[in-house]
Order: structure tokens, then sequence, then C-alpha cells
């Protein structure tokens, strides 16, 4: 029988690597074998047994077209000169390193310093970068982190990330396809986003920049990849030539992009490793190390410096306001706790350490993200705000610093927190300045759910003895029967942690190389000439609190297995739901109530709106004994969410909170005195140091680490891709002042914001005062008796005119509010208020009157006549019982009245409304829940 084509061929190319003459392939291949087979077969294997050693070539072969790039590279990393890299000497020089097998000599200092500084840019090109050789070196550390990364295996495992991106593109990372593109880019500098002012085409009032940071912030919105991007460049390329960059290589390096600074560790035992790519020894095990290794395997982390990002904040006007010249003296003035910014820890900065109403403070955070869904590889990112800047500005202006990725957390933390640590240090000690103000920058707390504040501080878990942050409660063990033993926290009276006594324990712990008081040894944190390292690591209550303690109540309260506990209420689940599903929150809790059944799929923040409407939700079916109880939990937490918390408020909240805990264990048993249960003891103290619960939460934080998922694709280069995009994001809001102006731009502004959520879209907006502005069209309407005899009574004034505009959805002070007509709104309610004087209503509209106008009712909205801007409401009276009360604490349940409703219409400004409420029914009564602050994670 004939043999296959395909077969012979393959035994002939073994023949041929093994050396076995061509008379032998010859019989092998049979007489059916053709002469340019032959001759074909007999050059190959030619070629094969003169190829040598992997990556040597024949200089009779054409070298690939990278390689040889690569290799030119090479030896000029090497010192070869110019000469060297010519085709012709690079080819005839087979003796030379990259061909006699010899080590590689090592780079020089300057050369190796040059590579560094490559390595720890960001992955898209500066207009600054002018040459060829420096742009390969950064591609050839993401071209070995892609081939070889640690997370190189999970291309085949996540389906998640294959299914949205099946052709292997990434989010704004280059991939070898660029390679050819920077070798032959006859552009170095590059086409440049700050010099594109030229008219996009001949006649056009939209400049090239512009159109360019369109497509940008197009991209970010739709998380397009890079083949997207390619095809879009494409087409614009057909549309409008020459006007905007051809590739997606040029495309990026258009724009300058933030610096992202590579930090090595050592594989052996995680220690700290510097910046320095060239081979070297660990200090501390003494195991060789080399960059390009390091790469391969995973072993760096990322960061960016916090000054460039503060420098970004300070030269946005709109945010620079609010950091320059502040008013210290009223801050330390201040008795009650309204922010982080009259908390004892800020008041103690300006005290001891001269804070000047220039200096800024942060709030930071880390804690684990996991990014795949079929394996546990994580990132861990280091973020902070300023705390200077209003709460709502807050979170809009979230900095990243340090990008930790792997399989697992950060084995050694005092590695991942050092740059970190480092520059806080030297913005401490040293000013920086800028427009000639003079600024230092102070770390004053961190925000840390439990087990991130034990690997941060260097200390054992919640579940380790002596496991709690601020005191010595060394726990109880107690053997369940059901796997390890656990630790309780039933309470106690104990000591609480200082930081000297924390300094100590630290010491102590690493000449006895053990844990002493639950500390294990020394943390980099306790480095910082200012931070507190007990009072500084503020109890999280979005962890604690929401996900801990509520969750684990509800538990106990529904879970079958506590069926024949007295306070099991499982059998009344129907009659929850009901309750629940009744209540339409005002839009500032953005999810609307859920089914208890469903409670294992919960957000924090449904467990956090549980803790508002808990209370009545609860009422008749849970046992007094027990609901009594849960009051004393949802009073003191209310009262430490205030927007304004006097001494007396944190005392009667800390005692309430005791009181909790103490019975905690008489009620529900040991078991139930879990960690969280325990915390809720500092609660207080926390806020005191700190400032409110809902400044120091972990909210903010949580909502951003959801956005940074967003700035990947793929399973390659994620901390690259992260940081690349989290760079290109931050700059474009000043490229876009650079380029777009309000009042000659304003169409490409508002598509600008409108692409990068920077402002709402809102059609139909009517600014009306300050502060004040509609939404939606205008009703023109007759005035009834009772609207007239109110507004008459509010303006102290007579009506000319009975009619009015009227508007059923308007904003004040950025607070969404709407009418009880205002029915297109089915999951929120914005209606029920709280106004001066410690009352309640129901807004009826937002009312434009003109009394003394004389004009016709179709003229009413053009006229120049004096207006007047109305709030109708209609009154709720409050019945005069508690719903709850604890006598010996004094804690009444004020912020949780019952009302009733009447007919009466009152007249009021709109500045006089206070805050908004949640709306309650129980049977034939009607609670209203006062919103404790305002939810800026929302």
């Amino acid at each position: 029988m004939d043999i296959p084509r395909r077969t012979a061929y393959r035994e002939k190319k073994q023949l041929c690597l093994d050396g076995t003459s061509d008379e032998i392939l010859a019989q092998k291949s049979g007489n059916g074998t053709r002469q340019d087979e032959k001759e074909d077969d007999q050059y190959y294997c030619q070629s094969m047994k003169k190829r040598g050693p992997y990556k040597r070539y024949n200089s009779e072969m054409d070298i690939p077209r990278r390689t040889a790039y690569r290799e030119k590279k090479q030896l000029c990393l090497d010192g070869t000169s110019d000469e060297v890299l010519s085709a012709d000497l690079y080819l005839d020089a087979p003796d030379g390193p990259l061909f006699s097998g010899e080590i590689i000599p090592e780079t020089s200092a300057d050369q190796q310093e040059k590579f560094e500084d490559l390595t720890e840019t960001s992955m898209h090109m500066s207009n600054e970068e002018s040459c060829h050789d420096e742009v390969a070196d950064q591609v050839l550390v993401h071209e070995v982190y892609y081939s070889e990364g640690p997370d190189a295996s999970l291309s085949g495992e996540n389906e998640t990330r294959q299914d949205e991106n099946e052709d292997g593109q990434d989010y704004f990372t280059r991939d070898c396809d660029n390679i050819q593109q920077e070798e032959h880019d006859d552009d170095p500098r590059g086409w440049n986003i700050r010099d594109g002012n030229d008219p996009l085409y001949t006649g056009a009032t939209l400049s090239k920049a512009q159109g360019l940071l369109l497509i940008v912030a197009f991209i970010l919105r739709h998380n397009l990849t890079d083949a997207a991007l390619n095809d879009m460049l494409s087409i614009l390329g057909v549309l409008l030539p020459n006007a905007f960059p051809a590739t997606k290589y040029k495309f990026y390096k258009a724009f300058c992009n933030g610096e992202t600074q590579v930090h090595f560790y050592c594989p052996s035992c995680t220690s700290y490793l510097g910046r320095e790519k060239a081979r070297q020894i660990c200090g501390s095990c003494g195991e060789a190390f080399d960059g390009e290794q390091a790469i391969k395997d995973g072993t760096f982390f990322l960061y960016i410096p916090i000054k460039e990002q503060l420098l970004d904040i300070l030269r946005n006007d709109k945010l620079s306001r609010h950091l320059t010249n502040r008013n210290i003296e009223k801050l330390s003035a201040a008795s009650a706790i309204t922010d982080i910014t009259n908390s004892h820890l800020y008041k103690s900065l300006i005290q001891k350490h001269k804070l000047t109403g220039n200096d800024l403070t942060l709030t930071w955070n880390s804690d684990g993200i996991p990014i795949f869904k079929s394996s546990g590889y994580q990132i861990w990112p280091v973020q902070c705000f300023v705390n200077e800047l209003p709460p709502h500005l807050r979170s809009e202006n979230i900095l990243l610093t340090g990008l930790w990725f792997g399989h697992s957390k950060p084995s050694n933390m005092n590695t991942f927190l050092r740059p970190f640590i480092d520059e806080c240090i030297h913005l401490e000690e040293n000013t920086f300045s800028f427009q000639g103000v003079q600024r230092r920058v102070f770390p004053l707390i961190c925000c840390a759910d439990s087990p991130a504040r034990a690997l941060i501080r260097n200390c054992k878990q919640y579940n380790g003895q002596f496991g709690c942050d601020w005191c010595e409660h060394q726990g109880e063990t107690v053997v369940t029967g059901r796997g390890p033993p656990t630790r309780y926290y039933p309470y106690r009276e104990v000591p609480m942690r200082t930081d000297s006594k924390q300094g100590e324990y630290a010491l102590l712990a690493e000449e006895a190389n053990e844990a002493v008081k639950g500390v294990k040894g020394l943390s980099v944190i306790q480095q910082l000439p200012t931070f507190d390292v007990v009072n500084g690591m503020t109890p999280e209550y979005m962890h604690g609190v929401c996900q801990g303690v509520m969750r684990q109540l509800t538990s106990l309260w529904l879970d079958p297995p506590n069926h024949e506990e007295p306070y099991y209420v499982g059998r009344s689940s129907a009659a929850i739901d009901n309750r629940l599903l009744s209540i339409s929150p005002p839009s500032e809790i953005s999810r609307s109530p859920r089914s208890i059944k469903e409670r294992k799929f919960w957000k924090s923040s449904e467990w956090r709106s549980l803790l508002m409407y808990g209370l009545v939700v609860f009422y008749g079916i849970l046992p007094t004994v027990y609901h009594q109880h849960f009051f004393l939990l949802i009073y003191g937490v209310y009262c430490l969410l205030g927007e304004s918390i006097t001494p007396t408020t944190i005392a009667v909240a800390d005692a309430c909170l005791a009181k909790f805990v103490l019975q905690m264990e008489e009620l529900y048993k040991l078991s139930a005195c879990t960690f969280n249960v325990h915390q809720l003891t500092h609660l207080a103290h926390g806020v005191k140091m700190c400032g409110p619960l809902w400044a120091t939460s972990a909210f903010t934080f949580e909502s951003k680490n959801h956005d940074l998922l967003k700035l990947f694709a793929g399973t390659q280069c994620v901390p690259q891709q992260i940081c690349s995009t989290f760079n290109l994001i931050r700059i474009l809001p000043a490229l876009a002042r650079n380029c777009v102006t309000e009042d000659h731009d304003s169409d490409v502004m508002s598509l600008f914001n409108e692409l990068t959520g920077s402002s709402p879209s809102m059609k139909s907006k009517k600014i009306l005062d300050e502060g004040l502005f509609s939404i939606g069209k205008g009703k023109k309407t007759a005035l009834t008796i009772a609207e007239t005899i109110s507004i008459m009574e509010f303006l102290n004034c007579d009506l000319n005119n009975l009619s009015a505009i009227v508007y059923h959805k308007f904003c004040m002070n950025n607070i969404l509010f709407s009418s009880s007509q205002y029915t297109r709104a089915v999951r929120h309610n914005n209606s029920y208020v709280k106004f001066m004087g410690g009352k309640y209503g129901r807004v009826v509209g937002l009312y434009v009157v003109k009394p003394h106008c004389s004009c016709e009712t179709d003229e009413l909205q053009y006229c120049q006549c004096a207006v007047h801007n109305v709030v109708l409401l209609k009154e709720l009276e409050c019945v005069k019982r508690d719903l709850f009360r604890d006598v010996e604490l004094g804690a009444v349940s004020e912020f949780l009245p019952e009302v009733s409703e009447s007919n009466r219409i009152l007249a009021i400004s709109p500045v006089n409304i206070i805050k908004k409420c949640i709306c309650l029914k129980l049977r034939h009564r009607l609670f209203l829940c006062e919103l404790p602050c305002r939810f800026y994670d929302n």
C-alpha cells in the first residue's frame, strides 16, 4: 500500500533530523516521490542540520523580522556600535555573544537605569518617547508577560472573559502587532492631542483634539476592545483621512499617560527588592533575583505616585478652591462631629503637627477583589480620597496608588505597602509646591475590613487569640463538634490598645519570634510619623454592621435550623415580604427592597437599608424582648450615622451598643457573640476619633472596586491594563479643560460630560434659583383656594395673579424631590420630607408664582415680573406616641415618628426642606423614617 503523503513527509523529516542519508529517504518514500518533493526535502534536511541550537540562525536563511529586531536591540543594550546593527554585519557574526553561547555581560548602570525607567512607565506611549529602542524595551516587558505571565493559564479557564473577548485582544494594551508599527514609525514624536487645534476638516468648528477626546470618552464609556478600536480607527480613516491617528499604537501615543512604577519582591521570602531590574541578590534570604524572570513569574506589583494624582486634583479649579486657605480655627472650635475634618484625630493634627489650611489628609483602603469566576486570582488595590474635599466630590476623585495581582492575597503586606508608606513619609516631612502654595500630605485614616486590617497591622485575625484591633480581648474558644474550635467575643471589660503599646508588642514579637497580645511583628505603617496604628484604623461599619451583624440577626430569626428557638420567625416570611415589598424608598437608596427569601443575594446597601426600616418590618412579628433588643442596635448605629453628632449623642449611642452586645449572650447564647458583634463596642469611639460612620465606611471604595473591574479585558496583563486605563481616565478632565470651553464648545462639552458620566443628562432642566432647578416641563395651573391662602400667608402679600407654573420634579442642593402626583417613578418615592420646625409633609409640587403679575396666563412663563419659588406640602401630623423607648438609657425612636395624613396645605421655601424620609406603612398606621445622612456612594 502507498504510504499516506503526510505520514511519509513526517518520517522523512524525522530521518533527516536523525542524520539519515538521502538514499534511505528515497527508499522510505517509495517510487511515487516526486523530484521536486525530494529536492525540497533535501533542502529542508540541510537547513535543519545547519540551524544548530535554539535561536541560532543560518546566515543563508532569512531571519524572522521580529527576531532580528530584538537581537539588534540586545546588541544595542550590550554596547555594540551602530555599525554592528546593519543587517550584513549582524548576519556575518556567528561568533558574537548571541551565537557562541557565552553569557551576555550585564548592562551598565546608565543602560540599566534607562531600561528601568522604561519598565516603570505605563504601557501607552507618551509624546516624549522618541527613541525606538526604548519603545521596544517596554514592549518586550509586556510581551513576556503576555506569553508566560502568571495569569496566562487562565485564558482557557475563565469562560466569562473568553466569551467576552475570544480573539485575545486586550483593553488599551499593545499587542505584538504594534512592534512592527514601532519599528517603522516615521514620526517618533507622534500625533499629540495637545497639538490638535487644527479643524477636523475645512470649515469645521470641531478641532482634531476635541474629536479625539470624544473618541476616548466613547471607548471608556462602552469598554471597547482593541479589535473594536482598530475597526473604529479604520472607519474614521476612510471617512476623515489624516484627521486621527491611523493605528491603535499611534492613537495611544497621542496621550501623555501617567507614570506607573514596577516594584519587585523576592519570590522566595517576599522581601521588598525595589525597582532595580538588574540581576541581584536578595538581602533577606540570599536568593538570586532576576528582573526578567520576575516579570515572567509575576513577582512584582505596580505603583502610581500619589503626588501626581494630587496635582491633577489641584489643577482643577472646582476642586482646588475647597483645598486652599481653609478655616482651620473654625474646625478646631467645633464641638459636634460633622465630618472627618472635625474629628479628634484631625484636631490632633492641627494642634500637634501644625496642620495648615493648605495641607491635605488622606483616608486609604486596601481590599481583595476577585477578578475571575473560575480561579482564585485577585487584585488588591490601595486607594485613597482627600478628606478636605466635600463628601459628594470624594467618591468622584479616588486615587489609585498601589495594585497587587496574584492568585492569593499579598503574602507580605509590608512589601506591598512599602512604596506607599515611603511616599507618604516624604510628603509629610517635605512640602510640595503648587502655584506658590506649600502643602503637606498626611495619611490620617485607614478604612479596611477585618482580614485586611490584620494584614496591614501584621496582627492576628479576629479568629485568633487577641484578634481585636482596638482592645486586648483574647476571645473565648468553644469546641462546637463541627470543624475546628470557634472563637467568640462576649461582652467583657478589657484594656484598650494604644499606639505606644502596639509598638512595644511589635518589638517583643520580633525578638521572641512569636505573637505578643495578637501582634505578630512590626508593620510598615508604624513608620508613618503621625499615623495612629490603633485609633487610625477605623471600625468599618459596611462589613461589620451591614454585612455582619444585620445578616447574622436575620439568619438567626429566619434560618430553619433555629425553628425551635424563641426568636425564630421564619414562618412569617410571607408577612415580612409583604411589608418589605410595599416600601418605595427615596432615590438615595438605589436598590429597592427585595424579598427576604433572597437575602443570600443581598448587597451591603440592602442590609444598610434594612437598618432603617427593619424596626417597622419586624414590628409585631419578632417577640417584644428581641425587638426591643434590636432597637438598641438601630438607635446606636443611626445616631453614629448622623450629619451632626454631639458628645452627648456619642455617649448615648455607645451605651446602647454596649447594652446590645451585653444582652446578645443572654438572648442568643454565646455562639452569637461573634467578632462583628464585638466591634459594636468600638463604633462610638471610632466616630469620635475618625468621624461619622458614613464618612469612613468602605462603601465608597467598594463602589470603585467595581469600577476597577471594568478597566481590563481578557486575562493578560491585568494590572498593567488597569493602571494604564486608570491613568487615561485620570488625565481626561485636564485634557478636556484644555481642549473644550463651555462658552464656545457647549455641545462638545455636553456630549463629553454625558459620555464620561461627569454630569447627568437632564433634558428640560431649568435653573430657577441658586441651587434650585426644575426637571421636566412645567404645567400652567390655576391655584385652588387652599393653595392661594397658603401662598399668601407665606409671602405675606396678596396675589393679583391666581395662576402658577407647577413642576412635579425638582432638585434643591443636588437633592432630588418629586411630588405626590409624580407617578412615573414606581420603585422610588421622593415626596416625603422633614422641614423647618421639626414638621413633616408630602410634596404637592414646586410652584413658580408671580404675585404682582397682571399678564395673561399664556404669557406667565415668559414675562419679566417678580417671581417666587414656593414648595407646597400636605402636612403630616405627628402622633404623640413613641414606637420604642429605652427608659434606662434615654433612647427614644424620634427618628421614626408615627404620622397621620391631613388636608392642610403649607407653603415653604425650598431651602427650608431639611431631609427626606422613607414612608413605612404598617396596617393602618403610617411611619416616616428620616434618612440619617446623605449616601454619597450611590
